[in-house]
């Protein structure tokens, strides 16, 4: 990581080195202009008021500069927390991308990177998530979190070739018992410690974690239609396994292994989409360790469409088969572990459907995104309402529901069926 800002320093020196004597530059050099906006989120509990998960006033400032083959691009967020009492930046983005060749780019620095055909899940896009924001219902935007990377791209003829090497493993964030609540397979139950935000997530083991991750995509359009091939190398970015010490349950992060493809095209007057990946548990191949994620197999089939000019709606179908499930039922006899309820099923399903209307000239925007799952019994549900006062102010509301049942509490959204929020956002942009 170190190494990585110290190159983007010295780039930057050499860049501005270059033209420190400004008269010297060309008139079509373009000025450094610094743009930005100002928000304040709020969100509290559906059921208690007074239990506050959002509460940011956020700063942004954004710019970007391109001279010759050479661009800079910076987006940082001055945040003030008032939740946690705390001050804090967020660096969105600080890279420096140069033109190799006229086909050939390379970004290097703190950038979202992402790919893949889905909406809202995430096959092949294995790029570091902010669960908690979009469960606190902040901008869509912060779902998607930076990461030090080195991003090389190349164009060739119909052809794209894009590779992503992050030198240390960026995990997604996920619901820790501070603003919402977590599964802790020791209580079998779900904890929330909103005073002491104790971090019940995954543990900070060294083994591995400090690896790189390693991405690589080729995608082509080919009459209208767009394919694409993934492969990745890294860790699960959620912790999906288990870690047994002193009798003390862990979640942690095990070494994975992606091999994917996606389609889309026009079908009848809308979009259709597929996206498959093949997830390869490196850290337990034959399936016969229950407390390591077995391999599986994901897929799914979407469509969307515009109906009007006003209204569109999307739908999902997404898949997920464990393999090795014989040996992972055996694993979980020869282990004695009957007592624990909380096994996990060969296969799952999840639908996903999309609804957004626009009205008023497209200043007010209406959505709902739905996940459903009926295989975990659990469901997450966003209703957001946008209105655009005018080209500077944006005023925005909405709402999270979850749902989830007995005995499935260890389930993504089940774990969080006590923490429907309501919350709003005030945006002025300049």
């Amino acid at each position: 990581m170190k190494v990585l800002f110290y190159l983007i320093l010295i780039m930057n020196v050499t860049f501005a080195s270059e033209f420190d004597d400004f008269s010297e530059v060309e008139e079509d050099v373009p000025v450094l202009i610094i743009n930005g906006d100002v928000e304040i989120e709020y969100g509290v509990k559906e059921n208690n008021f007074d239990n506050q998960t959002l509460g940011n006033t956020r700063f942004r400032l954004k710019t970007d500069k391109s001279v010759g083959k050479v661009s800079f691009y910076g987006k940082a967020d001055f945040v003030k927390d008032m939740p946690q009492s705390t001050h804090y930046v967020d660096i969105r983005e600080l890279r420096v991308n140069y033109k190799i060749m006229e086909n050939t780019d390379i970004s290097i620095g703190r950038q979202i990177s992402t790919w893949g055909v889905a909406d809202m899940l995430f096959i092949n896009d294995l790029f570091p998530k902010n669960w908690v924001a979009n469960f606190q219902g902040r901008e869509n935007e912060m779902l998607k979190d930076p990461s030090n990377a080195l991003r090389l791209t190349h164009y060739y003829n119909e052809l794209v070739f894009d590779f992503v090497y992050q030198p240390e493993f960026t995990s997604d964030l996920t619901p820790n018992g501070c603003h919402f609540s977590v599964f802790d397979p020791n209580q079998g139950k779900t904890v929330l410690d909103k005073k002491e935000c104790t971090r019940v997530g995954p543990s900070q083991r060294d083994r591995g974690l400090d690896k790189p991750e390693i991405a690589f995509n080729l995608r082509s359009t080919i009459d209208e239609n767009e394919y694409g091939l993934y492969v990745y190398k890294g860790y699960f970015k959620s912790p999906r396994s288990i870690e047994l010490n002193a009798g003390v349950l862990s979640p942690i992060h095990t070494e994975l292994a992606v091999y994917g493809a996606s389609f889309e095209g026009a079908m009848s007057s809308g979009i259709f989409s597929f996206e498959t990946g093949y997830y390869e548990s490196l850290e337990d191949l034959k399936g016969d360790d229950f407390f390591i994620e077995n391999s599986s197999l994901k897929y799914l089939f979407g469509y969307r469409q515009d109906l009007s000019h006003k209204f569109s709606f999307g739908v999902q179908l997404y898949q997920e088969k464990m393999m090795h499930y014989e040996e992972y039922e055996k694993s979980f006899k020869s282990n004695n572990l009957q007592g624990y309820k909380f096994r996990k099923k060969e296969n799952q399903s999840t639908y996903t459907l999309r609804l957004t209307y626009k009205a008023q000239q497209e200043t007010l925007l209406l959505s709902l995104f739905s996940y459903i799952r009926p295989d975990d019994k659990d469901s997450f549900t966003k209703v957001e309402a946008s209105k655009k006062i005018n080209n500077n102010l944006k005023l925005t509301a909405g709402i999270n529901i979850f749902s989830g049942k007995n005995n499935y509490e260890n389930r993504e959204f089940g774990m969080l069926r006590d923490d429907d929020n309501l919350y709003t956002r005030l945006n002025y942009s300049f």
